[in-house]
This record gives structure tokens, C-alpha cells and sequence, in this order.
């Protein structure tokens, strides 16, 4: 094993756990080692690989999202628990895979550096854990259980599962994608404050989104649903439109 290398673990129904080796790039190795019987004198050896397994999967600028590794374990996840609930039920589900990107955003970093640039990233992450969580406005009602990630410098994704017990119709899980759009971008409407040139300025960012419907029924590849959610994102950016609404970054003077 190298040097500075973390080791995550994942518990067996047996008892036992497994070790998987994993790099300090955080890529996954493909070989697993099996330790034996949790006992009291390793605990602590475990309880610090959880915190190290923890980190691994979440975002380090935005330690309330989710990483790529952390996605797509945590998403196949509640798409495999949604998909049990509505075969139990007799009926096919639907749920929706979202991609964000930020429009201009290598703009704000030519022009005001890429402090600002992380500024605005951390400022998205925040808004779009916040849409996908229970509004305490019961006039705006959250029925989403999301898995939300930032993928990599402006992008991020998000699966978006009716909350657990309901099963959506198509329809209904598309209305679920443009509510929750349109709480993100409600909450983005405060934009980021900094101070340039000596003067106070708010940047509101502004997103492209794109999304792709996935069911119960067929076969379920989370990767496909990815790909055409990130197509479609790509689609609405060309044509300077999509569900958020797209426009350049609003600067005033505060």
C-alpha cells in the first residue's frame, strides 16, 4: 500500500468488513482485502476510516455535496430503494437526473479571480442543497429525496427521488425537476457580495440545466441517464435557454 494512502471500509451482513484500497487521487482500486470480527480494540481504527470514507465521498470545496465517487454510490442506492417501493406497490415509478453548469463562469474568474470564481462555486452548492431540502413554507412543499454533487469546477448533478413511499408518475417527476430549478433559482437571487476595485459588488450566478427521466421499469443505468442529462444541459446552453433562466452574471453596486 502506499504511503498516504486512505482505507474506507463497508460493512458485510456477516459481521466482518471490507477494505478497499484507495489512493490519495481518490481513485478506486479494484482489489479488496477482508479483515476479520469488529472488536472493541479497533473501533477507533474504524471510526477514523469512516471520517476517511466520509471525506472521500463528499465535495472538498462544498462538504455538503457530494463527489463523483460519492454520487453515484449514494444514488444507485435510493434509486434501488425507490424501484423496490413501487414494485412492492405494482406500479412504475419515475425519477430524474439533473445537470448544472454555470454560465459565464470562466468570465468571473478572467475578471475578478478565481477566489470570487470559488466564491460563486460555494454559493451554487449551497442553493442547490438547499432546493433539495424540506422547505419549512408548507406553501412550498419539498417531496424530494435528492442526491445532490459537484462533479468538477462549475458543474454539478443531482438525482432527484420522490420522497420515500410515493411513487411519480412521469409527469409528476418532471414537475418535481422544475420545482426544485425553480427554488434553486430563487435562492440564487441574493448573489455573492465581494469588493472589486474598491467598490461592493453582488454577482447573481445564472445556470444552464439539463435533465434526463429514468424509470423503474427498464433497465437501470445510472451512467446513460448522466450522459443524456449532461447532453441536454449542453443543448439548453447553445441555444441560451433551459428551465433556469440564462442570462450574464447581474452586477450593481451595493
Amino acid at each position: 500500500m502506499k504511503e498516504g494512502a486512505f482505507i474506507p471500509v463497508e460493512f458485510l451482513k456477516n459481521g466482518n468488513i471490507k477494505v478497499d484500497t484507495v489512493t490519495s487521487d481518490a481513485k478506486l482500486s479494484k482489489s479488496y482485502e477482508e479483515i476479520g470480527d469488529i472488536s472493541g480494540k479497533n473501533a477507533e481504527f474504524l471510526g477514523k476510516n469512516l471520517e476517511l470514507k466520509r471525506k472521500l465521498e463528499h465535495d472538498n470545496m462544498v462538504p455538503s455535496l457530494y463527489n463523483k465517487i460519492g454520487f453515484d454510490e449514494n444514488a444507485k442506492i435510493k434509486i434501488s430503494e425507490y424501484k423496490k417501493i413501487c414494485d412492492d406497490k405494482g406500479e412504475t415509478g419515475y425519477f430524474c437526473v439533473a445537470f448544472l453548469d454555470a454560465d459565464f463562469f470562466k468570465k468571473i474568474n478572467d475578471k475578478y479571480g478565481h477566489d470570487v470564481g470559488d466564491l460563486v462555486i460555494k454559493e451554487m452548492g449551497r442553493a442547490l442543497y438547499a432546493a433539495s431540502r424540506k422547505s419549512k413554507d408548507s406553501r412550498t412543499p419539498n417531496d424530494i429525496l435528492a442526491v445532490d454533487s459537484r462533479v468538477g469546477g462549475d458543474e454539478f448533478l443531482a438525482a432527484l427521488i420522490p420522497e420515500a413511499g410515493k411513487v411519480f408518475t412521469e409527469a409528476e417527476a418532471l414537475e418535481m425537476y422544475k420545482g426544485w430549478l425553480a427554488r434553486m433559482n430563487k435562492l440564487l437571487e441574493s448573489g455573492v457580495t465581494i469588493t472589486h476595485k474598491g467598490k461592493m459588488l453582488t454577482i447573481v450566478p445564472s445556470l444552464s440545466s439539463g435533465y434526463a427521466i429514468g424509470n423503474t421499469i427498464d433497465k437501470f443505468e445510472l451512467e446513460e441517464l448522466k450522459k443524456e442529462a449532461d447532453h441536454s444541459m449542453f443543448a439548453a446552453k447553445r441555444a441560451k435557454k433551459g428551465w433556469l433562466r440564462r442570462h450574464a452574471p447581474i452586477l450593481f453596486a451595493r
